[in-house]
């Protein structure tokens, strides 16, 4: 049954809520900081009290079930795929400085992205998210 949600609700919204702004942004700092933004504050199906279901499945179901890892492992490269392509081109652009690395920042994005859902979580408020996005921003803009 996890399998079935990951595959038929989680897959589906990865692709047209997490990869599709990245892949059709022109300036990847901004579809970036977007995205996260939209994910945290506006998104219907994302919420607060349940944190990340990518992640949560993760945490719970990885030490037991290799076929939960290769599926949630499949959905994290392909948004961290897909974001490394924005900040390449971004490069390419000229927005984005050339010294900056597209997978560090990508990892950095996406286990911060991660992190800030649990503290949503915890506190079962978005307020926590606000100076996360704030400092987000900050960092994004340095990118350039």
């Amino acid at each position: 049954m996890g399998l079935a949600i990951i595959n038929e609700i989680l897959k589906p919204t990865l692709n047209g809520s997490f990869i599709e702004p990245l892949r059709s942004g022109a300036d990847p700092v901004h579809s970036i900081y977007g995205l996260i933004r939209y994910l945290l504050l506006e998104d219907e199906f994302l919420q607060v009290e349940y944190g990340c279901p990518a992640a949560n499945f993760t945490q719970e179901m990885t030490p037991w079930d290799s076929k939960f890892t290769k599926v949630l492992e499949e959905l994290a490269d392909e948004w961290a795929k897909v974001m490394v392509a924005a900040l390449e081109r971004g490069q390419q652009d000229g927005l984005i400085r050339a010294d900056v690395v597209p997978g560090q920042v990508t990892l950095f994005v996406i286990s911060g992205y991660w992190g800030i859902r649990n503290f949503g979580k915890l506190a079962n408020s978005k307020t926590v998210y606000l100076p996360y996005l704030k400092e987000l921003k900050n960092y994004l803009a340095s990118l350039r």
